[in-house]
Order: C-alpha cells, then sequence, then structure tokens
C-alpha cells in the first residue's frame, strides 16, 4: 500500500513513525533510513528544529495543542534525509487508554460513540466521503471503524481533520501489513483483530505499542485487550448483536443491564435491520406493490426506505437511551450504512439529541395503554458536562391533539451524568391515540434538556360473544383467553392451537387430530408460532399444509412488517408499517408462501433477491381453514391492548368464515396419532429450563439462586434483565437431545448476542 495522504516522501527507502507523549510533552520519532544518513527533524507548525539522527530521535515541546474531537490540531513533521530527500506525516498530540474500565483520552474519560464503516461498500465514491463523516458528527458520533484498504484509509484522513477517532478492524492477519502505512494517523486509536480467528497481537503491539489492541485469546475465545506501552492483556466484555426493525421493552432492559463492573464493557457492535434498496429495486417492487394494493402504505421502493429508516433509527435511539443508562458501559458501535447522501445523512441526525452531552432518558414500563391506565416511569439525567446547582423540572402529557392533559412541576438538584432524577407514575388519558410524555430540564430560565416518548392509547377490547376451544392441556393459555370470549367448548367454530412446545412432537396427539378433523368438516384453527418441525406432521396429515419459516437471521434481514387496513387490525394502526405500538407482538420469523388473503406481511433481502413473505398465513384443510400465525400474541392477553385487540379480531374475522364440526368427526390419519406418540417417546427428551441469572466470570465467587435450593416451577424470580420463570422445553434426537439455551433464554435478536454472560 502506498503512503497516505498524511505522509509525503521522495525518500522511497526512508520512513517515520511518530509516537506522541502528553505527559512528558514530547514526541518520539522512528526515523528508518540508511544508518550513515543525516537527518534534520522540523515542526514548522511550532517553529521546531531538531538534529536528528537514524533510529530513535526525542523532541521536547514547550507549548502545543492537544488532539481531540473538539478541536482536532494537526502538526507536520518533516525529516530531511542526506539534505536532500525528505519524508513528511502528520501528527497530533493525544494519549488514549483504558483505565478505571472506561475509555481515557488526553488523561480524561471519553464515552465511545461510535459507528461502524467497516462494511461500507468500496463503491463509495470518494468525493462524498466528507458528507459522510460531517453527517456522522453531526449526529453525535465520536469514533468511526474502519477497515484497512482504500476506502478506509480515505475515511480516516478526513477523521484526522474532521475530529473523530478511529477504530481498525482487520479481517485477516495479513490485512496488518498496513499498520506500517497507517500509524502516523492521530485519529485511530485501536487495531482490533477481533474478527481475526488466530490473531497474532505480539506482533501488532511490535509494530505499534502506542495503541490500545482489541483481540481473543486463542482457547477461551474471550475479548482481552493490550494498552499502549504495556505487555500485560486484560479481559474485556465486548458485545455484539443484530435486532429486528422494531424493539420490545425487553430488548431495552437487556441493554440497560449490560456489562460487568469487574472489566470494561463495550457494545462493540450494535445493529439494527436495515432493508436497502437500490433504484434496480423500484421496479420489482412496483408491480408487487400494485399487486398487493399497497400504494397507500408506501408509493415506491424510495418511500419504503425512507420510512424504513425512520423505524430504524426510532430503535436505535430506544437502545442509545438504555446503553446510556448502564453504568457498566464504557461506549458503544453502530453499524449502518453511509450517510453520504442527504436523505440518510438527515434520518440519522435524529440520533443527534440521544448522543448528547446533556440529556434526558426516559423509560415507561409499557406503551399501550387502556384509558386512565397509570404506567411507572423513570427519568434519568445524563450530564457529562457536569453541570450543577438546581433545575425546574416539568413533566407533561400530551394528547392527540396536542393539548397537556396533565403537567407537575418540581425543582430538583442536579445529578451526577446518568442517575435518577424522576421516578413516578403517569396515567393515560380517557382519550384513544398516540400520546407523548415530555420532560423539561430549566435551569436559570434556559432549556438545558427536553425528551418525549410516545405512548398509545387504545379501547378496550370488547369480547366476542362466541365459544372456542383451546388445545391446552396444562392450563396455561384458557385463562389468558377468559375475558376475551364467551366460553371454552371442544366442537366449535374457532380452535385455538397455543405455541405449546420447541417441536410438534410434544403437542398432545389425539386432541390436536381431532382438531383437524373439525377443521376438515369447516372449523377453523388459529395455529400460532408453529414448531420449525410441523412439516414432518403435515407430511402424515396433508403435504399441502406443509410451511416454510424464514426466521430473520443474517442470511434474511433488514425485514419490514406491514399491516394492511383490514378487519383484523380494527382499532388498531394499519396501513402502515409496523412500528413500536407492535413491538410486543412483532414477528420474528415469517413464512415464505402467499396465503387465500394478504393481511400483514414482511419484505427482505435474501441472497440478493428481495422476498415477500406473509405473518398471517391462511390454508385450506377439506372445508374449514388453518391460519398460521408468526405474530407474539398470546403471551401478552390482558397486559397489552393491541394482543387483546388482534386476537378479538382474528377471532370475528375467522369465525364468520367458519362452520362448526359435527361431533366426533376424526377425519384425520390415525397413524399421526401413533406417529406423534412413537416420536414423543423414542425421539424427545423434556427439561425444564430457568434464566438467565446474572453472573460474572471476573466476581470473586459464584452466586447461589433461589432454584439451587428447592424448585418452584410456578415461581417467578428477579433474572438478569427482567422477572423469570421455568420454562418446558424439549430436546430432540435430530438435534442430539442439546439444548440451544442462547434462543431459550436470551431477548429476540435476528442474531446474537454474543459476548455476555449469564446462569441457566
Amino acid at each position: 500500500m502506498s503512503t497516505e495522504k498524511s505522509s509525503v516522501s521522495n525518500a522511497p527507502d526512508a520512513s517515520l513513525y511518530n509516537q506522541p507523549d502528553i505527559r512528558r510533552n514530547r514526541i518520539t520519532v522512528h526515523v528508518e533510513c540508511a544508518e550513515d544518513a543525516t537527518v534534520a527533524l522540523e515542526i514548522p507548525e511550532l517553529g521546531i528544529t531538531h538534529p536528528g539522527q537514524p533510529g530513535k530521535n526525542l523532541i521536547p515541546f514547550e507549548s502545543y495543542e492537544q488532539w481531540s474531537p473538539s478541536a482536532p490540531t494537526n502538526y507536520t513533521l518533516h525529516a530531511t534525509i542526506n539534505e536532500s530527500d525528505f519524508v513528511a506525516v502528520s501528527f497530533g498530540m493525544r494519549e488514549f487508554s483504558v483505565k478505571e474500565n472506561r475509555f481515557f483520552l488526553n488523561g480524561r474519560p471519553i464515552y465511545i460513540k461510535g459507528f461502524d464503516c467497516s462494511r461500507w461498500e468500496d463503491d463509495v465514491p470518494s468525493e462524498k466521503i466528507p458528507a459522510a463523516i460531517d453527517a456522522l458528527r453531526t449526529s453525535g458520533f465520536n469514533l468511526i471503524r474502519v477497515s484497512p484498504g482504500a476506502l478506509g484509509a480515505a475515511l480516516i484522513t478526513e477523521a484526522d481533520t474532521k475530529g473523530l477517532l478511529v477504530e481498525v478492524a482487520f479481517g485477516s492477519h495479513s490485512d496488518t501489513e498496513h499498520i506500517a502505512t497507517l500509524r502516523n494517523h492521530p485519529s485511530i486509536v485501536a487495531w482490533d483483530l477481533l474478527d481475526i480467528n488466530t490473531s497474532d497481537p505480539d506482533s501488532v503491539h511490535a509494530s505499534d505499542a502506542s495503541r490500545l489492541v482489541y483481540y481473543r485469546e486463542d482457547e477461551s475465545g474471550i475479548a482481552q485487550l493490550r494498552r499502549p506501552y504495556r505487555d500485560d492483556a486484560q479481559d474485556c466484555d465486548f458485545f455484539h448483536a443484530k435486532h429486528a426493525l422494531v424493539a420490545r421493552r425487553s430488548t431495552t432492559n437487556y441493554f440497560s443491564h449490560l456489562g460487568h463492573p469487574e472489566v470494561i464493557s463495550y457494545a462493540r457492535s450494535i445493529e439494527v435491520s436495515q432493508l436497502d434498496l437500490s433504484e434496480d429495486d423500484s421496479a420489482t417492487l412496483q408491480d408487487e406493490i400494485a399487486a398487493r394494493e399497497l400504494e397507500r402504505l408506501f408509493a415506491n421502493a424510495e418511500e419504503l426506505s425512507a420510512k424504513s429508516d425512520l423505524l430504524r433509527n426510532h430503535t436505535l435511539a430506544r437502545i442509545i437511551d438504555a446503553l446510556r443508562t448502564n453504568g457498566n458501559v464504557a461506549g458503544y458501535c453502530i453499524s449502518g450504512s453511509s450517510p453520504h447522501d442527504t436523505k440518510r445523512a438527515t434520518a440519522l441526525a435524529s440520533l443527534a439529541p440521544h448522543q448528547g452531552r446533556t440529556h434526558l432518558m426516559l423509560q415507561l414500563a409499557q406503551i399501550n395503554l387502556v384509558p386512565r391506565q397509570e404506567v411507572p416511569v423513570k427519568v434519568h439525567f445524563l450530564n457529562e458536562d457536569k453541570l450543577e446547582g438546581r433545575a425546574d423540572l416539568s413533566l407533561q402529557v400530551v394528547g392527540p391533539t396536542n393539548q397537556v392533559l396533565w403537567k407537575k412541576k418540581r425543582g430538583v438538584r442536579l445529578p451526577k451524568s446518568g442517575k435518577l432524577i424522576w421516578e413516578g407514575a403517569i396515567a393515560a388519558s380517557g382519550s384513544s391515540g398516540p400520546h407523548k410524555f415530555v420532560v423539561r430540564v430549566m435551569q436559570n430560565m434556559q432549556r438545558i434538556a427536553e425528551a418525549s416518548h410516545e405512548f398509545y392509547v387504545y379501547p378496550p377490547a370488547k369480547p366476542w360473544d362466541k365459544t372456542i376451544n383451546v388445545l391446552d392441556p396444562e392450563d396455561r393459555y384458557k385463562s389468558l383467553c377468559a375475558d376475551l370470549v364467551a366460553r371454552f367448548e371442544f366442537a366449535v367454530r374457532v380452535h385455538i392451537i397455543p405455541p405449546l412446545a420447541n417441536t410438534i412432537r410434544a403437542y398432545p396427539d389425539n386432541d390436536l387430530a381431532q382438531i383437524f378433523g373439525h377443521v376438515k368438516a369447516g372449523s377453523v384453527a388459529l395455529f400460532f408460532g408453529p414448531p420449525t418441525d410441523w412439516n414432518e406432521l403435515a407430511a402424515i396429515i396433508d403435504p399441502e399444509l406443509k410451511i416454510t419459516r424464514s426466521n430473520w437471521d443474517d442470511e434474511r434481514s433488514g425485514a419490514v412488517d406491514y399491516a394492511k387496513l383490514h378487519p383484523v387490525f380494527d382499532e388498531l394502526p394499519s396501513r402502515q408499517l409496523m412500528n413500536e405500538t407492535y413491538a410486543n407482538i412483532y414477528p420474528a420469523a415469517t413464512f415464505a408462501e402467499n396465503g387465500d388473503e394478504d393481511i400483514s406481511a414482511s419484505l427482505a433481502r435474501s441472497e440478493g433477491a428481495l422476498n415477500w413473505g406473509s405473518n398471517i398465513l391462511v390454508r385450506r384443510y377439506g372445508t374449514g381453514r388453518i391460519v398460521f400465525v408468526n405474530f407474539n400474541l398470546l403471551e401478552h392477553l390482558g397486559s397489552d391492548p393491541v394482543a387483546d385487540h388482534l386476537f378479538v379480531n382474528m377471532l370475528k374475522h375467522f369465525g364468520r368464515r367458519s362452520v362448526p364440526s359435527a361431533e366426533g368427526t376424526l377425519a384425520v390419519h390415525q397413524n399421526s396419532v401413533e406417529w406423534l406418540r412413537e416420536q414423543r417417546k423414542e425421539c424427545t427428551r423434556t427439561w425444564a429450563v430457568i434464566g438467565y441469572f446474572p453472573y460474572s466470570p471476573w466476581s470473586a465467587r459464584i452466586p447461589t439462586y433461589a432454584p439451587q435450593d428447592g424448585i418452584d416451577t410456578k415461581g417467578t424470580y428477579p433474572g438478569w434483565h427482567e422477572a423469570i420463570s421455568w420454562k418446558t422445553v424439549h430436546a430432540t434426537r435430530d438435534d442430539q437431545f442439546r439444548l440451544n439455551l442462547d434462543n431459550l433464554i436470551s431477548p429476540q435478536f435476528t442474531s446474537g448476542p454474543t459476548g455476555d454472560y449469564g446462569i441457566a
């Protein structure tokens, strides 16, 4: 790789390596040239000339300005070799390290607010790089992560002058050869080897001992770092997760509890799914938009992309607020596309208030309420500027027509950064619609912080005056449905099949067979969260009932989900992308097939192609219907009015199309019952799992938790980030009877989390 903009030379056999030392007010300059060469060193901006020599040179300073994001002062070091040849590099006086489990810049703690540019496409035009860097700074970021190469070098050079810290992430050990040509850039603060399976931190440290080095210990895989000019390593808690477009409350709770006080904790990679649409996608989408009658939702690919960006950044804002209330976390780095165009830059700018030094962070226990319902609220105050004294705190609830429905004022003493400034409860009004909780802090008649959090008020769902059957051998779901239906019977129009287990082999055989018999004779079955091995039973009952379930993972990410104007969404927001009000029931997967009705669907990119999927898939079976539902619905009945309304609406809509079957109808192959019984006996093992409880591998001892003293299968306990209770799960022969605890007890992410610790 050729020398960068910060390095100029007409002496191809000579090079400079500069190490700033702000503690001793000097720089150490390593001049690589012939041993018998004459060397003269100069820093024109400071009026310094210094006789040099090949090898190590110390140049003291009397006065200078430090390089920092707020004042990125760059100096030029000239080396004249043999009186005619010269080498020149730019440098800055700065020190970046870790102490007290925090990042420190120039002797002061700094909270890292990073943006990962390492996966930006190499075809980002060089003339648009300044605009992208400006957009990141405007949005409040103070660090970028780049990959070595032409684009990375251009970003680093821009960061030198604009004042962004830089982590350089290497994908292979051979990439570390770039260190020799990058190590003079003042913006670079860390070499990141975490993505290399077998890294060599010793060689990196030998190439440049002045920066942090991140890597993984070969045997344990635990993240470690090496500080500047130190040979010893220290453990880190580095975290990665990718979330769907809409964040659940459990997810923000998760980020609020991330990390451990014993080591430095860094949310190294936080990503929210993003649907990137190119100009070529417009033509592909236009016909599908018309066919699905979605013109009122989004007219074209550009409008869809813009609405997706708004949802994504709204979720990122929630995650950032959660992280910044967390005293264990020293920083975060967000992944995303380049904001080099005006629209993306404008959308990203919505994060700026959440990344400011003085900011209010609001936490509502829930955001879907019924009229007059109260909800607990916490307000934290971010005070990185260390404002002191007393201030006036204003709290307001604003209704759908912007009228102030409730307000409170009180005097407060400004707390330390991240501390609680108010805790209490607010109440929903008697009117339905979107509401806002608005908080302001005033000091000396000036507003120093303001934030708002939207919540939604829905009328209570009216129960369905008909009868349903719920397949519920352990009575886990009937009580949740009881207030929304008239009564329970077996031979009815509508049957409910809850997500009873993680394998179809654990479902009750005879009752399930009878339900499908009733469906074949005219009833409807709402099948919630069918397990991944459903198709094995479907092959026996009717191959036409097979479904293709697609999870939102790295291979199929960036999904957007919409709700059409349809009876299923009566009293709920529809004709739009599904937003935060649907967070509790947001689908974690979709069905690749199209059903008899288009009610709610997803759009995502898979292997380069755009693919649609159904969240509610209607399939005919005999004269009846099976409705496969991917919404996480039943668990939230009675606690979330959105779940209540959607459930009752589905009963009404599909109940109108069903006919109660004759008593005793059993139109299912008897061998399906025999297959389930044999499979359950021979191919499944049943476990009870609870977790996870807080645990730190760096603590002096492992704590004892209540379930270790005595098992109460009905008990509920304080977990790591939310209340937890026992779950019954099944291991199958296909999985060698193993359980994936991450999938069972972690919040719903599309990939990850990695780097967290807990006990199950």
